[in-house]
């Protein structure tokens, strides 16, 4: 990981942002493996982020557009059903309490749909209110967070390169995650040299 982005990915994916490249499931092969984060907002999917930079050796900048964390798209949405368990690649995905989970959403859910809800509203209206986002309905926010997260726990039973983490679990023993990264072929620090990220 000598070079910050990936000479050859640039060349052929460079110019793409998140929302315009499709990883591809032989693109690990190609261009070398990733560990991408994803998660709902406000479930710890940065921190998640720094502790994986700090302990493990994949590549995190791809180019100057995309990072690991966007190669399948927007980190907090649904993980593309085109994602293969063949890919060298791993998701990590971030599950986190639902309680702590709303009062956050409820102050910054970081779209404006979901906003526009929490100004003025207390959190049982806030809770309980239809709104669209990218595209699709929902009967409340707490829907949208069952809907990703019953899809990715389908994808975590399918696939042994999608691991599923709780937040308030890596607050106590965050190197469990890193354990089974390394187990799974990737270059994580466990144990000994685990390198711990203040939450």
């Amino acid at each position: 990981r000598s070079a910050r982005y990936d000479a050859t990915f640039v060349r052929h994916h460079g110019a793409k942002t998140f929302e315009q490249y499709k990883r591809g499931a032989d693109h690990g092969e190609l261009y070398g493996a990733a560990i991408s984060i994803r998660g709902e907002r406000h479930c710890g999917t940065g921190w998640v982020r720094v502790m994986t930079n700090e302990n493990c050796r994949e590549r995190h900048y791809w180019s100057p557009k995309l990072d690991a964390d966007g190669l399948y798209g927007w980190k907090h949405d649904f993980l593309p059903e085109s994602f293969a368990a063949a890919s060298r690649d791993a998701v990590v995905v971030v599950f986190r309490c639902a309680a702590p989970w709303a009062v956050k959403m409820r102050k910054t859910a970081y779209s404006g749909a979901i906003d526009r809800l929490g100004r003025g509203a207390g959190l049982q209206a806030f809770l309980s209110t239809r709104f669209v986002e990218r595209g699709v309905t929902y009967a409340h926010v707490l829907e949208l967070r069952t809907r990703k997260y019953a899809q990715y726990l389908r994808f975590g039973r399918s696939h042994r390169n999608v691991l599923g983490a709780r937040y308030e679990d890596l607050t106590q023993d965050p190197e469990f995650l890193f354990r089974r990264l390394k187990a799974l072929g990737y270059a994580c620090n466990a144990r000994d040299d685990f390198q711990r990220v203040k939450a």
